[in-house]
């Protein structure tokens, strides 16, 4: 019940912890009426474009409005998209980008005299706003509004194209006429059936608009629009279809984006060459063994072969203790087993080195297990309060401690290594959008959920729900604020945080081994190599000179996973089953013991781990999809 309460209070904090975040760096846009934009009448909007060859927009904005009040209004605040998610539907597939547009503000006049502006930025806008505090606006007025836009590189190969929002989709009140001419830098239509084919509008959810509601000419290289009595938040898209190559715009990353890539790169060759540092020993000599190196016990053997222990080690450790008769065991269900002391456990030799401290630690676990009586009972939750026991086990999986400093070290390197790409990738997301620091705090938490994952202990169920929730979400959010980046060719988005996720997992599978280890890696190395290829004829001539060799070598079988195979060899030899099996075969009882000793000794995550460790084009309005969208407000 404790535990439960516990869970319940970590859920708890990681939802408050998720949605005030979501509060914290969210900017939600609240549309409303203001008294500054009901004070403003739009009589005309007129724009003229003319399209450079690098598709650069030379753009004036005509803007004729009345101030209804005295003392309501300064000026206007124009706002243009800096960022674009572009949409072209061609044959009725549609091709969508995201671009980054440049905007250098030229000139802002009213009535025919320079008036006071200024230019603002964020992630997503850029404002021109114009007018003085105490400059109180009433009556009609002109503002002439001159600008270059650079529409970005083009990134489909199979065309080129002009999408732009002609008539912006966020004017806040009715415009009562407006009128668009773009003009191409050169000419792109031979006659009128092609023509039909290239130029189509779009109004509001990229509805389809024909050309005659809108007043559409086209002469050489100019096309003209008009319409009147627009409602407010209601735009036009054009869309331009127009051969590959007929804007000089390729593309070329900036320099950083290539250090992102090199650095990923090599964090990924780094993680490769610690993951696999053990193999850089020298190669053992494999020898055939018929019996695992002396003084050996089940946990040194696995040591040996794979440089940690698992829960299903820990198994094979109480079998090895019941076939040398120290204990029996008697099953009584899949998570209850009855351990009986028969005997002491064996005096130790005082000598020294890494395997003696094994049987030390193994010795210890065995006394603290018997040590209120004869009986030891496996069962879930039986050993939670006893810290002798907990210790001993502690200490059994524990890897040496000269090995267990530098597999820390290198864990602390992995971990390193794998978020670097993914903090790179965030600095020049940074630096090419702006105002993008936020997503450094968000990055904390998908990578704490990503380290309880690997090393926090607790029921694997509650622990993978929890890192969905603290760290899923988040992560989320990094990559898909990803896919509205449009100069990520190579997906580093989804690069990086793969990972991410990959190395700071698979950092707890470091391996080191100690120079015992590897002077009898080849001994283990053989004798898992002849119990997996021996013949029946072999063992049978084995079982002559040692009649319990079965019952002395199948502990190790569950280390090397080849307990089915031998079980099946010795059953031709009509071999009995040791009496400690109690009718099951050799394999479901290591599966039972396993489960017993995972509900009893908590050794889920202990085994092997050692110790350590949106897009633009009018988005507040209803887009027709294409660039420079935005819209006017009152200031």
């Amino acid at each position: 019940m404790k535990n439960k309460v516990i869970y319940l209070n970590f859920f708890i904090i990681t939802i408050a912890l998720l949605i005030g975040g979501m509060f914290f760096f969210s900017s939600p846009q609240v549309s409303y009426a203001s008294i500054k934009d009901s004070n403003i009448v739009y009589n005309l909007v007129e724009k003229t474009i003319d399209i450079q060859e690098n598709k650069v927009c030379n753009i004036t904005e005509k803007i004729t409005v009345t101030y209804k009040s005295p003392g309501i209004n300064v000026g206007l605040s124009r706002n243009i998209s800096k960022v674009n998610r572009i949409t072209r539907i061609v044959d009725g597939k549609e091709y969508a980008e995201t671009y980054i547009n440049e905007l250098e503000l030229i000139s802002v006049t009213m009535d025919g005299q320079k008036e006071y502006n200024f230019l603002e930025e964020d992630n997503d806008y850029y404002y021109i706003n114009t007018g003085a505090d105490g400059d109180f606006k009433v009556g009609q007025h002109v503002y002439e509004i001159q600008y270059s836009y650079d529409m970005g590189e083009d990134f489909i190969s199979s065309f080129d194209d002009f999408t732009f929002d002609i008539m912006d989709y966020d004017f806040a009140s009715p415009v009562e006429k407006f009128s668009a001419t773009i003009t191409l830098p050169k000419t792109f239509y031979s006659d009128e059936n092609e023509l039909e084919n290239m130029l189509s509008f779009r109004t509001n959810d990229m509805e389809e608009i024909g050309g005659e509601a809108l007043n559409l000419q086209v002469v050489d290289n100019a096309i003209s629009v008009s319409y009147e009595n627009l409602p407010s938040q209601v735009g036009f898209t054009i869309q331009l279809i127009l051969p590959d190559g007929y804007f000089d715009t390729t593309y070329i990353p900036n320099a950083l984006y290539f250090v992102v890539i090199a650095i990923t790169i090599l964090a990924v060759i780094g993680l490769i060459i610690i993951l696999v540092l053990h193999k850089f020993h020298k190669k053992p000599i494999i020898t055939p063994e018929f019996y695992p190196p002396k003084d050996c016990s089940t946990i040194d053997v696995a040591n040996i072969y794979r440089g940690k222990i698992r829960s299903k080690d820990l198994s094979a450790l109480i079998i090895e203790w019941v076939s040398k008769k120290l204990i029996s065991m008697e099953v009584l269900d899949k998570n209850n087993i009855v351990l009986t002391k028969l005997k002491d456990f064996p005096n130790l030799p005082e000598t020294k080195g890494q395997f003696l401290i094994s049987k030390l630690e193994e010795k210890q676990l065995f006394n603290a297990m018997f040590v209120n009586g004869e009986n030891f009972v496996m069962t879930k939750n039986n050993n939670s309060n006893n810290t002798d026991v907990n210790k001993a086990v502690g200490n059994l999986f524990k890897r040496p401690e000269s090995v267990n400093k530098k597999i820390t070290i290198l864990r602390y390197v992995a971990c390193a290594l794998a978020v670097l790409p993914i903090l790179m990738y965030l600095i020049w997301k940074t630096v090419l959008m702006i105002e993008y620091f936020y997503l450094f705090f968000v990055l904390l938490f998908p990578v704490i959920a990503m380290l309880v994952l690997t090393y926090v202990s607790m029921p694997i169920g509650f622990k993978t729900v929890w890192c969905a929730f603290f760290g899923g979400l988040p992560l989320i959010i990094l990559v898909w604020a990803g896919y509205f980046l449009p100069y990520d060719i190579c997906y580093l988005n989804i690069i990086t945080a793969v990972v991410m996720i990959a190395g700071i997992y698979l950092s707890k599978y470091i391996k080191l081994f100690t120079k015992e280890e590897l002077n009898l890696r080849g001994k283990v190395l053989g004798f898992k190599n002849f119990l997996k290829l021996v013949e029946v004829e072999r063992l049978e001539m084995l079982i002559e000179e040692d009649h319990e060799y079965y019952y002395k070598v199948l502990p190790y079988c569950y280390v090397f996973n080849l307990t089915d195979k031998l079980e099946e060899k010795f059953k031709a030899l009509n071999l009995e089953m040791p009496d400690y099996c109690q009718g099951y075969s050799a394999t479901k009882l290591g599966g039972i013991v396993t489960s017993a000793v995972v509900h009893t000794y908590a050794v889920r995550s202990k085994a092997g781990s050692g110790r350590g460790f949106g897009g633009g084009g009018g988005r507040s309005g209803s887009s027709g999809g294409g660039g420079g969208g935005g819209g006017s407000h009152g200031r």
